[in-house]
């Protein structure tokens, strides 16, 4: 009987990161499409061209935030191509992996319930990556 009570579990977080990806996904691309700000929404994008043109940031131009997500999204500009769908692509990704990574933590390290897990991380997700494509 405790073999069926862990499969279970099993089954049940599988379940849940299964939700969680598709929520986390979803909701941030949904919402990058509902409308830009020109000041907040584009601060990546452009940078993110930049790079791809050659330019550095810092050397070449001046940056009010960390350049990690400046390569990151030159990354996705040289796969996907410099569009706005690339754009989402990135942020909706990086938001279903933090979301997936934090339901873990709270479920694994935390020992906190699988359900109560899945509440904290579906809330998590509609906040957790907004800095790009949003």
């Amino acid at each position: 009987m405790k073999k069926n009570t862990n499969l279970t579990d099993k089954n049940k977080n599988i379940l849940f990161i299964f939700l969680l990806s598709v929520f986390a996904f979803t909701i941030n691309y949904l919402v990058a499409n509902r409308g830009v700000f020109p000041v907040d929404t584009f601060i990546h994008f452009d940078q993110g061209f930049r790079i791809l043109q050659g330019d550095h940031p810092i050397k070449d131009y001046w940056i009010v935030h960390g350049f990690f997500i400046d390569y990151l999204q030159a990354i996705f500009f040289y796969f996907f191509g410099n569009k706005w769908l690339s754009y989402i692509i990135h942020s909706s990704l990086l938001n279903l992996i933090i979301t997936v990574s934090f339901y873990i933590f709270i479920t694994k390290i935390l020992k906190i319930d699988s359900l109560a897990g899945l509440f904290f991380s579906l809330c998590f997700s509609i906040l957790a990556y907004p800095i790009s494509g949003t």
